[in-house]
């Protein structure tokens, strides 16, 4: 695909605004404090926008700090609410106490990079959105392009330049993910996210055409964003089933309309694959009477960065008992909820998980499951071989439980970019009278989304394995 210059990814914009009919928001605005505008930028990356970042930012931060999105509010007083001189401890309570969100950017948690920013800038004696702004569009770029970017862990220059665009600079775009998977599929053409020259194009090719249209780039951006956000993109690229919102709580597989929403995904091209991948094994296993539950179309599908590989079905997945007929951390029982909990807990972005068992069928009789046989992880093991083949993007895999360590560990080498972490299985029976078992399983989740996110940084080096 060959890249395009400004003036055609320009004219092959105007056509799509104008066919899909796009209409900026000319009430949109960003934040009123450079505050909740620094927030914004580092909580948004790799999180959901709608069902994360906004009711953090909406509800329980100004809830629990007591710091309202206000004009003057002060970066000081932002470092003086998490701590002048924060430690570590006090950053991860300051993230479960306040925020209510442990999720890490880089290997810091987020709290801790948004400190830092924060820190930036008062120690200029810039204290509110105002002040940055005094400076000017010119000034006010080089400050946060050219000098905060490259001394912040953890801040790019994707998200600085959505940091100006929070801070009131609307000539900026944020040529994130989902923007340059738009604009690509627009341009004909794979932009490389972080790449100058492709952020550049991208950037041009809005303004030119959000001139056109009498807005904004800014405002542009966000329509663009909105379009793909929604899935509108994927729904008329691929005729996908409209994507779905991650349950705020555990346990929803047991009320019918998640389960027929799971039910409309399976043939989404997200997870056509996977699906035809289930069907496949279930005739290769008939007449054996196994129950084979079919993956969880809710997230990636073949786009997943992290595998959680368990042990077996439970009966909640096996539809012979009445289950969901789906692997899903939503099923209705103590190991899937523990699973849900657990991933919440540890930030990880439930988009890019995959849960799977060493055993892919139901191995009990209703009341109990059993142990499964080393001839089942054998043949779990081809399965699982067949399975990783499937998921091009696959950075991490976990398994839970010494049954899933054995299936998983011959196949390690046969997928040197895959990292492999181990820990324990996440039932009640394994965790509940060993709290020191549960720590491990949490901070193996969090390491897990750490690598998940290290492999798509563009500008990371090489590297195989750990």
């Amino acid at each position: 695909m060959t890249r395009p210059d400004v003036p055609t990814l320009a004219d092959r914009l105007r056509v799509f605004v104008q066919e899909a009919g796009l209409q900026p928001d000319p009430d949109f605005k960003p934040w009123n404090s450079g505050v909740y505008a620094v927030l914004d930028c580092v909580y948004s990356a790799q999180a959901r926008y709608v069902s994360v970042v906004l009711p953090l930012l909406q509800v329980r931060f100004p809830a629990n700090s007591g710091l309202q999105d206000v004009p003057d509010l002060t970066f000081t007083a932002f470092l003086e609410s998490v701590g002048t001189t924060p430690t570590p401890e006090r950053f991860e309570t300051y993230a479960t106490d306040i925020m209510n969100n442990r999720q890490k950017l880089a290997g810091s948690l987020k709290v801790q990079v948004a400190w830092d920013i924060a820190a930036f800038f008062a120690a200029r004696g810039r204290e509110t959105k105002a002040d940055l702004l005094a400076l000017g569009s010119d000034e006010l770029s080089r400050l946060v392009l050219d000098e905060l970017v490259p001394t912040t862990h953890g801040l790019g220059p994707v998200l600085g330049r959505y940091l100006l665009l929070l801070l009131g600079l609307e000539e900026y775009v944020k040529p994130d993910t989902l923007l340059s998977r738009l604009m690509g599929r627009i341009g004909g053409w794979s932009p490389t996210l972080g790449h100058e020259s492709d952020m550049a194009l991208i950037q041009e090719a809005i303004t030119v055409v959000a001139a056109e249209l009498k807005v904004t780039p800014a405002r542009l951006d966000h329509a663009l964003w909105l379009y793909e956000s929604l899935g509108r993109g994927k729904e008329e690229q691929a005729g996908a089933a409209p994507r779905l919102e991650f349950p705020s709580a555990p346990r929803t597989m047991a009320q019918s309309p998640y389960l027929e929403q799971r039910q409309t995904q399976l043939t989404a091209a997200h997870h056509a694959p996977l699906t035809a991948f289930i069907e496949t094994l279930r005739a290769q296993v008939q007449g054996r009477g196994l129950d084979v539950p079919h993956l969880d179309p809710l997230g990636s599908g073949i786009h997943a960065r992290i595998l959680y590989l368990l042990e077996a079905p439970g009966p909640m997945a096996a539809q012979v008992h009445g289950g969901s007929g789906f692997i899903s951390m939503d099923n209705n029982d103590q190991t899937a909820q523990s699973v849900f909990q657990l991933t919440e807990q540890a930030g990880v972005n439930r988009a890019w998980v995959l849960p799977w068992n060493i055993v892919p069928w139901y191995v009990g009789d209703g009341n109990r499951i059993r142990p499964v046989r080393p001839a089942e992880v054998l043949e779990g093991r081809t399965h699982l071989r067949n399975l990783v083949k499937l998921l091009p993007d696959l950075r991490v895999v976990v398994t839970l439980g010494q049954p899933a360590a054995q299936g998983w560990g011959p196949l390690a080498t046969e997928f040197p970019s895959v990292t492999t972490l181990s820990t324990w299985h996440p039932s009640g029976r394994a965790l509940n009278p060993h709290p020191d078992r549960r720590a491990h399983v949490l901070a193996t989740l969090e390491l897990a989304q750490q690598l998940g996110a290290l492999a798509f940084d563009v500008r990371r080096p090489s590297w195989v394995g750990l």
